[in-house]
């Protein structure tokens, strides 16, 4: 249940943003939005720690539980439900999808063609249909109901021409809607191709443009990349002796940093509107420090590990609001939750057979592993971090949008 509601919560930040903030303010609250999901993900990996304990004492302080007892997980489960049902009864009663006014032209003139577009693939679906049945009554109404040589005198033309016209009406009175709720089943059948076939068109619109087939594969490997590396990095560093607490400590101050590196490219992104640039940066300096992430994870290398980890955070986390701003930016007018949306659905998915591999990659190296640059883990990570950028590198998609409002704007000065 849960990942069937996780995609509505990270496709939203765009569509949220565009919907209710104007040109100098979405950039900031994307990057919010967005980074609420790595909150999420910090706070659910401390809380149950935190409140779930594996040995309960009795009153003198002896361990009176068996190995599969636990204290406080009936805790922990029902704080999780009251903090979901607050949540849900907020979004419920206060929540509403469109401001009522568009807070910014390019806003406005995505809906007014969203609108145009499911209007018109509408009426096309129920002209085809009502086409194809008048046609289709017709080709089988004009089929000869006897043979050519029957047609001898005007008597028996008059009675094929009865003949004719009684099957017309009977195959139309068969074939065409005869209640109002076959008509509105039609309605609706129509309104559903066109929704789906929106969609579809609007999919195959998007991998038609190169630039967002590069940014489809750079993030799709990147955030791949990146769960598979929180997921496993307690066995990463297991060989070279580092504890559970050390990886969540590491963990910690990836986020941490990340948190902080997000603030800066929100509030560059906002001012300047360097979309590309901080993508290339943010993407070929992740791709460095997980160089030197290699070449550190050794016994006794605590210090620098917290100091890479922090590297591979504030360049590597501050990519999501980044990276969702540039597929908005070069596929506009297409809406921001679909183009959005199936870059996390491909990291998502390319995330899940990564994972695994590293996983044997890690099996694989065994102790061994510990101080080897080339330990085969290693080379995975470095060889997806390459990758990446030089996808990133090659990527140069256009600021769709932003040219659009300006482009508004100047035809409002000029009108004034």
């Amino acid at each position: 249940m849960c990942a069937l509601g996780q995609p509505c919560f990270v496709n939203a930040p765009g569509l949220l943003a565009a919907n209710w903030f104007g040109a100098h303010e979405r950039d900031i609250a994307t990057t919010v939005a967005s980074l609420f999901a790595v909150i999420g993900n910090a706070v659910g990996q401390v809380m149950p720690p935190a409140m779930v304990d594996s040995e309960v004492t009795d009153d003198d302080g002896n361990v009176a539980n068996g190995d599969d007892d636990v204290n406080g997980m009936e805790d922990l489960l029902l704080f999780q439900a009251i903090l979901s049902l607050l949540c849900f009864l907020g979004v419920w009663v206060y929540f509403v999808s469109h401001p009522p006014t568009s807070p910014s032209s390019s806003t406005e003139e995505r809906d007014k063609i969203k609108e145009e577009v499911k209007e018109k693939e509408a009426e096309e679906e129920k002209a085809r249909e009502k086409g194809g049945e008048f046609v289709g009554v017709l080709d089988e109404a004009k089929k000869p109901l006897m043979p050519a040589s029957s047609f001898n005198d005007d008597a028996s033309l008059i009675t094929v021409d009865v003949t004719v016209t009684s099957e017309i009406n009977r195959r139309t009175a068969i074939q065409s809607p005869g209640s109002i709720e076959e008509e509105d089943e039609a309605a609706l059948r129509r309104e559903n191709n066109s929704k789906y076939g929106h969609l579809v068109s609007a999919g195959i619109e998007l991998f038609k443009d190169p630039n967002y087939r590069l940014l489809f594969l750079a993030f799709g490997l990147g955030l791949a990349l990146f769960n598979a590396l929180l997921t496993v990095v307690n066995n990463i560093l297991a060989p070279c002796g580092y504890s559970e607490d050390d990886a969540g400590g590491f963990a910690a101050a990836l986020i941490g940093a990340g948190l902080l590196g997000a603030a800066f490219a929100g509030y560059a992104m906002d001012t300047y509107h360097a979309y590309r640039p901080l993508l290339k940066a943010g993407f070929s300096c992740a791709a460095v420090t997980c160089f030197i992430l290699a070449s550190s994870i050794k016994e006794d290398n605590s210090t620098m590990l917290y100091v890479v980890f922090g590297m591979l955070g504030f360049f590597m986390i501050p990519m999501l609001p980044v990276m969702i701003e540039n597929s908005i930016e070069c596929s506009y007018p297409i809406s921001e939750e679909l183009s959005a949306g199936i870059l996390f659905c491909a990291g998502n998915v390319i995330g899940i057979p990564v994972t695994f591999l590293m996983q044997y990659l890690i099996d694989l190296g065994g102790d061994d592993a510990c101080g080897n640059f080339a330990s085969p883990v290693n080379i995975l990570i470095i060889t997806v971090a390459v990758f990446c950028s030089f996808f990133v590198l090659q990527y140069n998609g256009p600021y769709k949008r932003l040219i659009f409002e300006k482009k508004k704007l100047l035809e409002q000065e000029g009108a004034v």
